[in-house]
């Protein structure tokens, strides 16, 4: 028996076959299609979605491991703050937060390239705490904690991104967590115990 209403993804370059009793939805790269058929008519047509159809799903974020500890947090901003200061040039700094259940979060700075306005991890091989992180932060100095198109770009693993900007005057903490480059932000509080002296931003 034909279902009532289906719902189809485009995925192949040939659409299935019609195949239902009142119509069928399809999500394409284009947006969402209704089609339907019946003696003498068929058509294909950019449709609104079927909210009457669909149940109300809300997003939600879940940490499955302690927070990570406010330590960690002064440790990049410390070390954000140091290498400005050493190199005598504002430079963004990359960090990553591992979790493992026997030893718990771990900090590390991983081999990097630096620029005022850009940073990249230089080691991305199989073992390489860019792979194995949960959380990855990276400093703006002077600039605000925003995220940029470069980050939109860059940012398309599944795991929490993060900015810790002004980091010299009143530092502040962004956070979004990316699943698979969508993404939705959380308050930082919620995936770090945050030093007295790091604010958190969020939705602003």
């Amino acid at each position: 028996m034909r279902p009532l209403t289906r719902f189809l993804f485009a995925q192949e370059n040939a659409i299935p076959e019609y195949d239902a009793a009142l119509c069928e939805y399809i999500f394409a790269a284009n947006g969402l299609l209704r089609r339907a058929q019946r003696p003498g008519l068929e058509a294909m047509i950019p449709a609104a979605p079927p909210t009457r159809l669909l149940k109300i799903v809300e997003p939600c974020f879940r940490l499955n491991a302690p927070r990570v500890p406010m330590q960690l947090v002064q440790m990049m901003l410390n070390q954000a703050r140091r290498q400005c200061i050493e190199r005598g040039e504002f430079v963004e700094v990359l960090f990553y937060c591992c979790w493992d259940d026997v030893q718990g979060w771990t900090l590390h700075t991983p081999p990097q390239a630096q620029g005022v306005t850009w940073v990249y991890a230089t080691d991305t091989s199989a073992n390489s705490a860019y792979v194995k992180a949960l959380v990855e932060v990276h400093s703006h100095h002077w600039m605000e904690p925003r995220f940029s198109p470069d980050d939109d770009r860059d940012e398309v693993g599944f795991r929490i991104y993060g900015v810790l900007g002004r980091i010299f005057e009143r530092p502040e903490l962004k956070m979004r967590v990316s699943v698979y480059g969508d993404w939705w932000e959380i308050p930082a509080s919620a995936a770090f115990d945050l030093p007295t002296e790091v604010f958190e931003r969020y939705g602003k």
